[in-house]
Formats: structure tokens, C-alpha cells, sequence
């Protein structure tokens, strides 16, 4: 799994001022916008399993530590079918997205913390100053291509915005509109797909406050499916352009409140071509002149072979693949050395099959060798 960690520095919000009993002992304020560390705020990775991470800042006034004094939040928006939560940052695990990294906020190193349920921060010891430090580390773990967003907010306002782009970018100029999200090649080396076989792109990050009817049609390929994904009814069902069937295209509307993370994932299949394109249209209702949201381009080919170039084998110690390539396997030289199956002291041969897109065939497997070695 790759890790990103980002420690760019950027300026923090300072601390406000409070006005004290009578006007004469300074008091209690609430806590400055929360900002994120990185630079530019949008991090992009080619695949699902890339782990991204960054650090986030606050100024907090003296003796604020409760959620409620702090008043700030961290929450999350991802793709309707990724498995994220607050309390789990990918999708195996039960991992809580929000890590305290041992930051201090002026003295205070206490145990920083965000509520699983809300999303509030809190810190179990006020500073005893006003101060501005980094709060923690917040980490995901993409489980599907499209739009992730990591939100700070003050005060039930959002005021600072981490966003994730996961997955090839099909579109180079329409950006972060146009994902692949199946096929035999869906990496940053281009979408591909199996000759006579099927492919689909994740069209997404709609415009998130005009209402607006799109329209997809195909060149060269044709409309098999077109699913629906947001978490509410901010995006309309799916409509057959020619009210009968997928070969007019298809079209749907969205209410002008839609998520960023919002999506229609859209299945075409190789007609014989040697590309299918789609694309995705919206009309001014005044003038009535066409917009390109995105387009996406799927390169049929053969069908996937076995790659000598690509696939591998490697041997590891014990019954399980995971130590391949990483752990020595130690063989006694001085006496002849039983390898069983089952025994953990044996040897694992792992095989990786992959195509000639590099692509896993049939995932990883072990095979124990059971033979002597004088």
C-alpha cells in the first residue's frame, strides 16, 4: 500500500481576542477556523489503497478544551458506495480516521480527540494560554475511484476543505469529471477494455448548486447500464433519451444540492470498434448552446493473456505470502531441511499472475513445497 504524507506548512488562523468579567481579566473565546496543513488543499492519486494523509491546525483560547468551547468539526463526504467512516479509514480494518500524533497546542499535549458520532474535536486539558498548534493527523485509505472530501468547520460553518481525487482522470481538460472505474486497464496508463467485453466510467463531481439536466451519449460503443449513486435524492433517476431504449443515450437531473462525491457510474460494451467515446452534455436553458461536462474514451483490445513480463514468483517463509520478497527464508546448511505442507518452518512458492496491461489475473497465490534440501 502506498502512504502520501503531507507536512507542507501554511498559515493558521490567529486567536481572537475575549473580553474578561467587568472588562479586566481576559476570557474564554471560541476557537479560530481549523485549517488543513497542506499547501493547495486537493491531492490526487492514480489508484484505490493509496493512503493519504495531512495534519490539521487551531488556535484555541485559554481554558477552551470541551467540544462545546471548541466548537469545530471534522467530517467526512465520499463516493454512496465507499465504506469510509469516521471509525474506519479503509476498507478492511476498523481504523478510526482521526489519529492524535502527540501535537502540542501551546502546553496543553493532552489527548486531542473527535467524536466518531459528530465529528467534534475536543481536548481533555485547556491550554492555559490562548495557542496554536497542530491538532492531529487525519487518514483515509480510498476504497473506490471519485471524490473524497475532508471537512473542518467552525462553528457549524465549513471553513477549510481537503479534497481527494481517486482514479484516472479521463477528461484532461474537463477534470476530476470522468473516472474509469472498470476494465481490463482502469490506471493511470489509460482506460482499456477487453475486446468484446465491457467497460465503465465514473462520471462525478457535479456542479453542487445549479440545477441541471445532463446528457450522455456514445460513439463507437454502446449504453449497457447506467447506475444511480448519491446518499439522498439529489441526483434524478436515470431517463432513456428515446423514452425506449440506451441507444439515444441516456439523461438525468440533478437538484442543484448534490455532493461533490455524487455519481452515475455508466457501462458500455465494444461494438467492433477500436474506441468507444461518451459524453456527457448539459444545454443553457436560455440560449440553448451545449457544454461539455466530460468526455471519456475506453481503448478496446485483445483479450487479456498471460504476461511472463509482468506476472511473478517469489518465496517466503512460512504458509502465508504476505512475508514474500520482505522476510529472508533461512535454511539450515548443515543438515538436510524437510519442507512440508502445513509446516510452518517450510517455504511458500507465491505466484502473480497478470496480464499484458499488468493486471492481476487471478490474484496471489501459495503453494507449499514439500521436498528435502541436502
Amino acid at each position: 500500500m502506498k502512504t502520501i504524507s503531507l507536512k507542507k506548512v501554511s498559515a493558521v488562523a490567529v486567536a481572537s481576542l475575549g473580553f474578561g468579567l467587568l472588562s479586566v481579566v481576559p476570557a474564554q473565546a471560541a476557537a479560530s477556523a481549523p485549517t488543513w496543513t497542506d499547501a493547495d488543499n486537493v491531492i490526487s492519486v492514480a489508484a484505490t489503497g493509496t493512503s493519504v494523509s495531512d495534519t490539521f491546525s487551531i488556535t484555541l483560547a485559554n481554558g477552551n478544551n470541551t467540544d462545546v468551547e471548541v466548537d469545530a468539526t471534522l467530517t467526512l463526504e465520499v463516493p454512496s458506495d465507499s465504506v469510509i467512516t469516521l471509525t474506519k479509514n479503509a476498507a478492511s480494518g476498523t481504523t478510526d480516521v482521526f489519529s492524535d500524533t502527540g501535537f502540542a497546542i501551546g502546553s496543553s499535549a493532552a489527548a486531542p480527540a473527535v467524536d466518531t458520532t459528530s465529528g467534534a474535536l475536543s481536548l481533555t486539558t485547556a491550554p492555559s494560554a490562548s495557542a496554536t498548534g497542530v491538532f492531529g493527523t487525519a487518514t483515509i485509505v480510498p476504497d473506490v475511484v471519485g471524490v473524497y472530501k475532508l471537512k473542518l468547520s467552525l462553528g457549524g460553518t465549513v471553513t477549510d476543505t481537503l479534497i481527494v481525487y481517486v482514479g484516472t482522470s479521463l477528461d484532461a481538460v474537463n477534470t476530476n469529471k470522468a473516472f474509469s472505474a472498470q476494465g481490463s486497464d482502469i490506471t493511470s496508463t489509460g482506460w482499456k477494455g477487453v475486446a468484446g467485453g465491457q467497460a465503465t466510467v465514473r462520471f462525478t463531481n457535479f456542479t453542487t448548486d445549479v440545477a441541471r439536466t445532463y446528457y450522455v451519449t456514445t460513439t463507437g460503443g454502446a449504453i449497457t447500464a447506467a447506475t444511480e449513486r448519491d446518499t439522498g435524492t439529489n441526483l434524478g433517476a436515470v431517463q432513456k433519451t428515446n423514452t425506449t431504449d440506451f441507444g439515444g443515450g441516456i439523461n438525468f437531473t440533478t437538484d442543484g444540492s448534490s455532493l461533490s462525491s455524487d455519481a452515475y457510474d455508466i457501462a458500455v460494451t465494444d461494438n467492433g470498434a477500436a474506441t468507444s467515446v461518451l459524453t456527457i452534455k448539459y444545454f443553457n436553458s436560455s440560449t440553448g448552446a451545449a457544454t461539455t461536462f466530460a468526455t471519456a474514451t475506453v481503448t478496446w483490445g485483445v483479450a487479456p493473456a498471460l504476461s511472463a513480463t509482468y506476472s511473478t514468483a517469489k518465496l517466503a517463509a512460512g504458509n502465508s505470502c504476505s512475508t514474500a520478497a520482505t522476510t529472508p527464508v533461512v535454511l539450515a546448511s548443515t543438515a538436510g531441511v524437510t519442507l512440508a505442507a502445513g509446516a510452518t518452518t517450510g517455504a511458500s512458492l507465491c505466484i502473480e499472475t497478470k496480464d499484458q496491461y499488468d493486471v492481476a489475473l487471478t490474484g496471489h497465490h501459495f503453494q507449499s513445497q514439500s521436498q528435502v534440501l541436502d
